[in-house]
């Protein structure tokens, strides 16, 4: 009797210890931002100091990867639905207003089932294919998607899910090539326009920012099947949490889903 009592007394004890640790890892925040057509060679502390001051505290790889094509639209659609896109009836890179969105459910489901305030903002008119329902605030902001994203946050303290889009590399790119010194300032510049976006669920706590791209490209070209076109970095930092399994893997665009269901389910 007494055996049985210690062992009811100690499954009462693992059951309460272990709600607390679910209680502990309530994330705040979790912003996901996706810098398009970032080549991981590119970051460093003279090209991205604040990037790189993250993964200095966090985990990261640079040897993440697109799936084929490397290319925008085919990209962000994996990492909202976990698969490839041809695999729901989409096979290219294009969208525009007016046509059908994106039929299954995405990341956004997931965060807004969690009890999640979901918000998107993103760069690209394209990507408005993946504005569901599920998305409460959704801003088409072009280069402004730093800052509207930024506004956001200022003006609410509601648990929140947000997904940034960056875009800008992919045009110095075309234009000047990557990794030219022109990309590598475009680069500093977004680095620095996405920093007090950082800043802020910093001071707030208790938060997760991933921080990855869709493709990068090489000399003035993207999208082909050259093997720098679908180079990625994928960077994790929380002040609540640890992702060695990340720690130099190789991941690929169609994981983030996964990813990001395990982190809402404290599964990590």
């Amino acid at each position: 009797m007494k055996h049985l009592l210690l062992k009811i007394l100690v499954l009462i004890f693992s059951a309460s210890i272990f709600s607390c640790m679910k209680k502990s890892i309530e994330f705040t925040n979790i912003l996901i931002i996706s810098i398009d057509s970032l080549h991981p060679d590119a970051l460093s502390g003279e090209n991205s100091p604040n990037i790189s001051g993250i993964m200095k505290k966090g985990n990261f790889t640079l040897k993440g990867k697109s799936i084929d094509p490397p290319k925008t639209l085919y990209n962000h659609t994996a990492m909202f639905i976990g698969k490839h896109p041809r695999e729901i009836g989409k096979d290219d890179n294009e969208w525009k207003e007016g046509e059908p969105r994106v039929g299954v459910p995405t990341i956004f489901r997931s965060a807004k089932e969690n009890g999640y305030k979901t918000a998107y903002f993103y760069s690209k008119s394209k990507l408005g294919y993946l504005a569901t329902p599920d998305i409460e605030t959704v801003r088409f902001a072009g280069l402004e998607s730093p800052e509207e994203a930024l506004s956001f946050y200022q003006n609410q303290n509601n648990r929140s899910f947000v997904f940034l889009h960056v875009s800008g590399l992919e045009f110095t790119g075309i234009e000047k090539g990557w990794m030219s010194p022109d990309y590598l300032q475009t680069l500093y510049i977004i680095d620095a326009r996405i920093k007090p976006v950082i800043d802020m669920i910093d001071k707030r706590g208790k938060f997760i920012i991933i921080i990855t791209s869709d493709h990068a490209g090489h000399g003035l070209l993207h999208g082909t099947d050259h093997p720098d076109d679908f180079k990625l970095p994928f960077i994790f930092y929380s002040d609540v949490m640890k992702m060695t399994e990340i720690q130099d893997a190789v991941y690929t665009t169609n994981m983030l889903k996964r990813i990001v269901e395990k982190i809402l389910m404290h599964k990590f």
